[in-house]
């Protein structure tokens, strides 16, 4: 009977490696999907009809990290196919290094988008000092710029608590923990109360700029008419932060449960079966917010539509020139 046992246990255990190897492959040909299209979110930000809003630049800042995250995704799932094993358990500067960076990605690609959705209410306030503050692009860039090396700087403390022990990558002591409930209260809490917070403030300027004239408040700055455009970029950062909080908040939990169950012994088959789950939390939900934006901002923008099919229609005529110049 226990020759039964174990024999099962063998045959999940083989299963649960064996599909998670296939979803590498799989999470592969989605984070090429993500380059391709974050790129083209660059591209679009940047386009003339874009330029010099704030929220748009953001926008565009939240899609170069997305690929700098995707980039790192994707060469550590390369290495993982090639070794056949977690390139994190087979060097500890990789195990140390590779957390450590694409923490301080994620945590700059939240801030940044909760500064987008500020900057959306800030559009559509009725106070000027806040539509002025957000019109000044160059205070934008510095706040792009100082916000992710913050990020690089408060997360310092990951690298000195990550090691390889037994051959697994792991936290040390109590550390877990301890970045569990971090996460939980920053990425699960903090953040989303905050998006959501100036999504709804957003929502209440809109209904607001929609009254009639009549109607508004004698406060209420009635030469302020919100632009088609910003309207849109509005729509498109409340899309991309419902997507954040559906692909966001299991990470930080199976963390948490991982941390409190850490010491418990637990069997081969159980083992696989958590590093599966952990796999699809860290991978395919987790990387989704990174793969996603793209097509939320073409399902809930005609401007970006009409932006994509414009840059489409360049690349098309500049082919056709040049291959006109070839044969000539």
């Amino acid at each position: 009977m226990n020759s039964t046992i174990l024999s099962s246990s063998s045959y999940v255990v083989n299963m649960m490696n064996t599909i998670q190897m296939i979803f590498v492959e799989i999470f592969i040909i989605l984070v090429s999907i993500g380059l391709f299209v974050n790129t083209i979110n660059c591209i679009i930000f940047y386009q003339a009809r874009f330029r010099g809003n704030a929220c748009a630049l953001l926008c565009a800042s939240i899609s170069v990290i997305n690929i700098l995250i995707l980039i790192q995704g994707f060469i550590h799932s390369m290495l993982t196919i090639l070794w056949n094993s977690n390139p994190d358990n087979s060097s500890s500067g990789y195990c140390k290094t590779r957390l450590y960076i694409r923490h301080s990605l994620m945590m700059g690609n939240r801030t940044l988008t909760i500064f987008a959705c500020f900057t959306c209410f800030a559009l559509s306030s009725k106070r000027v000092h806040l539509r002025l503050l957000v019109g000044r692009i160059s205070l934008i860039y510095c706040l792009i710029i100082i916000t992710c090396f913050l990020w690089f700087l408060i997360s310092i403390h990951i690298p000195f608590n990550l090691d390889i022990i037994s051959n697994q990558c792991i936290t040390i002591g109590n550390y877990q923990l301890i970045f569990s409930i971090y996460l939980i209260l920053i990425a699960g809490i903090l953040s989303p109360i905050l998006m959501i917070n100036f999504i709804y403030l957003t929502l209440l300027n809109l209904k607001e700029l929609h009254r009639p004239k009549e109607t508004l408040n004698k406060n209420f700055d009635t030469s302020h008419r919100i632009k088609k455009r910003d309207s849109q970029l509005i729509r498109m950062l409340l899309s991309h932060v419902i997507i954040y909080l559906i692909t966001t908040f299991l990470f930080p939990i199976n963390m948490f449960y991982q941390a409190i169950t850490q010491y418990i012994n637990k069997s081969s088959e159980r083992l696989a079966i958590e590093s599966f789950i952990t796999f699809n939390t860290d991978y395919f939900i987790f990387y989704l917010n990174n793969i996603a934006p793209f097509f939320t901002y073409y399902c809930t923008s005609s401007s970006f539509r009409t932006e994509l099919k414009r840059i489409r229609f360049m690349c098309k005529t500049h082919n056709r020139v040049a291959s006109n110049s070839t044969l000539t």
